[in-house]
């Protein structure tokens, strides 16, 4: 299983496993099973599958706040500039 689909299954918002569980590779949270993460960050599996289940239980006894979503630290695309044309103006 993977963050996303626990937090989908269990309706437990991304945020809080990162936070709570330190994930700072967002990428590899977003794809990478429980298991992948546990040895990407030296933890036993058991100790990450535990830990997950402390997140899912603390959010939903409303023991835990999350902060806004992680920021991408992959590429991202530049910004979009809008321009304003006045009335009257031709394109």
């Amino acid at each position: 299983m993977t963050i996303p689909y626990v937090s989908h299954l269990y309706n437990v918002p991304e945020p809080c496993f990162a936070q709570t569980l330190q994930l700072n590779d967002h990428w590899l949270m977003q794809h990478a099973t429980l298991r992948v993460l546990a040895d990407h960050y030296q933890r036993p599996v058991e100790k990450m599958i535990h830990d997950v289940e402390s997140v899912i239980l603390r959010y939903r006894h409303k023991e835990l706040t999350c902060g806004p979503a992680l920021q991408t630290t992959r590429a991202q695309s530049p910004p979009v500039h809008s321009f304003s044309v006045r009335k009257g103006q031709a394109r």
